[in-house]
């Protein structure tokens, strides 16, 4: 009779034990269920590229540790249809921001008070947009903003830092911009396209300049003596050594607007080759670089950019190729610094629509002896090459915003 009754004792026990493991696990499944919605501006395709690359790293980080993550994306115009998922969803949620019109909807959005109780918010950046960026610090004054703010550690002012330290916003310092891509896309898109490429066994790939934005939001044009002086470097290069074929890419932001900073109808299917670029290929052709030497991909919008493949052909061919990228494309050089092998020498050059944000990217990525630098001095530039080869890797700006999230969302 002890017997059973101890039997009895012991199966209740275990019964307990299951029933409490399961109720716990269960309210584990419903606490730990994300939503990690990307808000896309269509008119800064680099920004959109970081916060995916955000999303991805974020979603792959909560899902190693057990989360059930739904990556979502919206357009920055159906705010209002992401409310009401979001309201009607049992699951925690992060919303990614970026740009001026991020920093408009996040304090769009925060006055929506049942919103922001279930919704962390953050903005990334590659620089401190002026007084927009301050709105984002939560205070007891200022209690809408970003619950968390991801920024670039060379483009935190020490102003911006005292104000976030002692502010209910979380800042995140990353090393250079969020990104995403892969090798292994760059290899897959490269594949799909080895034929469009001349064939040799070392590159000389050129992404052209472009106008570009500042903190105050004013745009500063990058014009077409620069591209022609750039030409004159890049063909010097390449005459030294015939066997490198010269890649020319350019982009969105490339003879965006003429020198009044007028805006131009460019890189649309069946437009002009933009004036930028224009003065670019004739800088190549009247300094002596051949033809059969050379070769140009334009960007045009809704057609796929050839930059993935590019940097497939470099990792396929390293030994001897040369990136000659543009220092006010941050965004850029984080993906080709993350995905490149590093026997490719990445250099960026300096042009005058790079603002100070920018000049200190690019030198702190050549003081960590990560690319070298073309230094402008008037129509000329000064060669600084990398000084040594690439440091071990580091964690990568997307890794850091997926630990920081981590830690937001388990308390750590």
């Amino acid at each position: 009779m002890k017997r059973k009754i101890k039997k009895m004792i012991r199966l209740f026990k275990d019964y307990k034990k299951c029933t409490s493991l399961f109720l716990f696990s269960t309210f584990y499944a419903c606490a730990s269920s994300l939503n990690v919605y990307v808000i896309e501006d269509p008119n800064y395709l680099g920004d959109v590229a970081s916060l995916k690359g955000a999303q991805r790293a974020i979603t792959d980080k909560m899902s190693a540790a057990g989360w059930s993550v739904t990556p979502k994306n919206y357009s920055i115009t159906d705010l209002n249809v992401m409310e009401n998922d979001i309201e009607q969803s049992p699951n925690q949620n992060i919303l990614l921001f970026a740009n001026i019109s991020g920093i408009d909807a996040i304090n769009q959005l925060k006055k929506n008070v049942n919103l922001s109780k279930k919704a962390l918010m953050l903005h990334l950046s590659h620089q401190v947009w002026g007084d927009k960026h301050y709105s984002l610090i939560k205070t007891s004054t200022n209690p809408l903003g970003a619950d968390m703010v991801a920024l670039p550690e060379h483009a935190i002012s020490k102003n911006f830092l005292n104000k976030i330290n002692k502010s209910q916003t979380k800042l995140i310092k990353t090393t250079g911009v969020c990104q995403n891509t892969l090798p292994e896309e760059c290899s897959g898109e490269y594949e799909e396209l080895k034929t469009l490429f001349p064939v040799a066994s070392r590159y000389i790939v050129v992404m052209l300049g472009g106008d570009t934005q500042g903190p105050d939001g004013k745009w500063v044009h990058y014009s077409a003596a620069e591209a022609v002086n750039l030409a004159k470097e890049v063909a010097t290069l390449a005459l030294n050594d015939p066997e490198k074929k010269v890649i020319v890419l350019n982009g969105p932001r490339t003879g965006k607007f003429n020198p009044k900073l007028e805006e131009q109808e460019v890189h649309n299917v069946g437009d002009a080759l933009d004036s930028v670029t224009q003065a670019f290929m004739n800088g190549l052709r009247t300094s002596g670089v051949p033809e059969e030497n050379y070769k140009l991909f334009d960007f045009q919008r809704e057609t796929p950019s050839m930059w993935k493949a590019t940097l497939g052909l470099l990792n396929v061919n390293p030994t001897g190729s040369q990136l000659i990228i543009e220092g006010g494309s941050t965004a850029s050089i984080s993906q080709a610094l993350a995905v490149l092998d590093p026997t490719v020498s990445v250099i960026a050059y300096e042009h005058g629509a790079m603002n100070p944000t920018h000049l200190k990217h690019i030198q702190s990525e050549y003081q960590s002896k990560r690319i070298g630098l073309l230094k402008k001095k008037g129509d000329l530039y000064a060669s600084l090459p990398r000084k040594i080869s690439l440091n071990p890797k580091h964690e990568t700006a997307e890794q850091q915003v997926a630990q920081a999230v981590y830690d937001a969302l388990t308390k750590k």
